[in-house]
């Protein structure tokens, strides 16, 4: 089956709902505009994995579900509407069973979403999902993973979404939104190259 992306401005949401399932690729959609996402290298999809591990192990016993890279998360803003893969997304269960469940094609309500950020899609994910993320009134935390260096920053709702780094292998950083402790050594030690 071939499937073609549309040309220019003229998808609309329903048009972008029915195409994605259908399509071998996954793809973004930006106020109409659909863009292709980009396979992730060993290393991104390691430290993805790693994230998933901890977060799911963490909250195992709690009221939350935890989503890897395939999990749209949408955003609506004024006139506008936009979906974005996030590598990790947690949603209260609640909120999860209110947006459709297992039925859901998308989630709206995420407390915590991670990027793990390449050289490729650092602009986009450090810029323009960090505004756009913002826009979501259920998130508390916005958590960037470099893929490149030992980095990872937190920004915060509560904090007016001032970024707080750890750069030590040593360090442990503090995920408040799930109550998690996230010792980077967890995250990076032993990675492919």
């Amino acid at each position: 089956m071939n499937i073609q992306v549309p040309r220019g401005r003229n998808m609309t949401v329903e048009q972008y709902l029915e195409f994605e399932p259908k399509s071998p690729r996954r793809h973004e959609y930006l106020a109409g505009e659909v863009f292709e996402q980009i396979a992730g290298t060993p290393r991104h999809d390691a430290i993805a994995t790693r994230m998933f591990a901890a977060t799911r192990s963490h909250l195992e016993r709690a009221p939350w579900q935890t989503f890897m890279s395939d999990t749209k998360v949408r955003i609506k803003a004024p006139m506008r509407e936009y979906f974005y893969y996030p590598d990790l997304v947690v949603i209260s269960s609640p909120a999860w069973r209110a947006e459709g469940g297992e039925q859901a094609r998308f989630v709206c309500s995420p407390t915590l979403i991670v990027e793990v950020v390449s050289p490729v899609t650092q602009n986009i994910d450090r810029r323009e999902k960090a505004q756009m993320y913002r826009a979501i009134p259920t998130l508390e935390e916005y958590v960037l993973i470099a893929e490149e260096e030992s980095e990872v920053t937190i920004r915060r709702r509560s904090e007016n979404w001032q970024p707080v780094t750890y750069n030590a292998l040593e360090d442990i950083a503090q995920l408040q939104s799930i109550g998690l402790s996230l010792p980077l050594g967890l995250v990076y030690e032993d990675l492919p190259v």
